[in-house]
């Protein structure tokens, strides 16, 4: 996620050309990317659970810790960064 958040800012950062520009820069970035991260780390919590076998055992239903274990991270490894930076282009770049 790191990496993920360094190329989206640099992208961002490289054509700004004024002081004004990196505060749109920034707040793009932090629109498109922030969700992403506090879903990350609400992921990171659950599967925590998951691994300690907190959640999903009571009741015998090993059997859907497994899928999830197995489901988890597929949104973050599937995710196209380029995506996001193009949104946050488009945020930083609308005329109001």
């Amino acid at each position: 996620m790191g990496v993920e958040d360094a190329c989206v800012l640099a992208m961002l950062l490289k054509d700004c050309h004024h002081m004004d520009d990196l505060t749109k820069a920034y707040q793009a970035f932090d629109t498109i990317r922030r969700p992403r991260t506090q879903q990350l780390v609400k992921t990171s919590r659950e599967a925590a659970e998951i691994y300690e076998l907190e959640s999903h055992l009571d009741g015998g239903k090993l059997d859907l810790a497994i899928e999830n274990v197995r489901q988890r991270m597929n949104w973050i490894w599937k995710h196209n960064v380029e995506d996001d930076i193009e949104a946050c282009r488009k945020l930083l770049y609308r005329t109001n």
